[in-house]
C-alpha cells in the first residue's frame, strides 16, 4: 500500500516540498507519494483528523498553521513545545505528534556552508517564528552569542525566555552596533519584494553594516538571489539563499517518517530542476 504525506498551509501551490519529497522516494525506491493541500485556517482540525483517518504518514506544514497544528496535537518534542509551533506532524497509532525541523534545517544548512557557530556572534533579523527557531538551534549549537534585532520592544520577552545562554534583544536601527557579528541572518520579508525593495530604507541602513568578513544569510529563496544578498554581496560578505535551510529541514522530516537517510543530492536537483521550469 502507497504511503501518504503531504503539505498543508494556505496558500500553498508554490510549495517546492512535493518535488524534493517524491524525489527522495523515487531515489530510494519508497512506495510513498507526497503532495500539497490548501487547507484554510478554519479546518486545520477537520485535516488532521482526516489525515488520521486516511492513515497518513506525515504531513509538513507552512504558514498559517504551524501554531495550531501545535495546539491540536497529542504530543509534542521538546523543540516545539519551546517554539509553540511546528512545522511537522507525524501520524503513529492514531496520534497526531507535533515536531520541529526548521531550526535544525538552518544549522545543518550553514554547517554544510562552513560556517561553524560555535565561539560565534550571530545577529538574527526578525522576530517570528523563523527567527525563534533559528535562535535555538543556534544557542543550542554553541553560539558565543546570539542577538534579535526587531521592529517591536513588547517582543523580546517572549524572546529572551525561548533559550539559554548569551542571548539579547534590540531594535533593527540599533543594528550598527553589532558590526561585529560574524553570521547575520534575515528571518523577515525584507526584500520579498524583489529589486523594487532595494532602495527600502532598511536596506540602505544594511549597505552600511556588511563587511567582507561576514557571512549573510537570507531565509528567502525566491527570489534565488535577495535584495539583501545583492546588497550583501555588494560589501563582499558570503552570501546564501534559504533554499538550503528548506532542503535539509525536509531531510530531517523524510527521517523521521520513512527512517532512511536521505539522499540529499537527488533533493538539491529535484529542486533545482523545479525552480527553472
Amino acid at each position: 500500500m502507497t504511503e501518504t504525506a503531504g503539505i498543508i498551509g494556505d496558500p500553498v501551490s508554490h510549495s517546492l516540498s512535493p518535488a524534493i519529497h517524491n524525489a527522495a522516494y523515487e531515489a530510494l525506491g519508497l512506495d510513498w507519494h507526497y503532495c500539497a493541500y490548501r487547507v484554510e485556517k478554519g479546518n486545520v482540525e477537520a485535516a488532521l483528523k482526516g489525515a488520521v483517518a486516511l492513515s497518513f504518514r506525515g504531513l509538513s506544514v507552512t504558514m498559517p498553521h504551524k501554531h495550531s497544528v501545535y495546539l491540536l496535537a497529542d504530543k509534542k518534542s521538546d523543540t516545539a513545545k519551546r517554539l509553540m509551533s511546528a512545522n511537522t506532524i507525524v501520524f503513529s497509532n492514531g496520534e497526531i505528534i507535533a515536531e520541529s525541523t526548521d531550526g535544525q534545517g538552518l544549522l545543518d544548512d550553514i554547517l554544510d556552508w562552513g560556517f561553524i557557530p560555535v565561539g560565534k556572534k550571530i545577529v538574527i533579523l526578525g522576530n517570528g517564528g523563523a527567527a525563534k527557531a533559528a535562535l535555538l538551534a543556534l544557542t543550542n549549537a554553541g553560539a558565543a552569542e546570539v542577538v534579535v534585532l526587531g521592529r517591536r520592544q513588547d517582543a523580546a520577552e517572549g524572546i529572551l525566555e525561548l533559550a539559554e545562554g548569551p542571548v539579547g534583544y534590540g531594535l533593527f536601527n540599533q543594528i550598527d552596533a553589532h558590526r561585529d557579528a560574524d553570521l547575520f541572518i534575515n528571518a523577515t520579508p525584507i526584500g520579498m519584494g524583489g529589486d523594487a525593495d532595494l532602495e527600502s530604507s532598511e536596506l540602505n541602513v544594511l549597505k552600511n553594516i556588511f563587511l567582507d568578513r561576514h557571512w549573510v544569510v537570507d531565509m528567502i529563496y525566491a527570489p534565488l538571489e535577495t535584495p539583501i544578498m545583492k546588497v550583501a554581496r555588494g560589501c563582499g560578505a558570503k552570501v546564501r539563499n534559504g533554499l538550503g535551510m528548506l532542503i535539509h529541514q525536509a531531510a530531517i522530516q523524510f527521517y523521521i517518517w520513512t527512517g532512511f537517510e536521505p539522499p540529499l543530492q537527488v533533493m538539491w536537483e529535484a529542486v533545482l530542476a523545479s525552480i527553472k521550469e
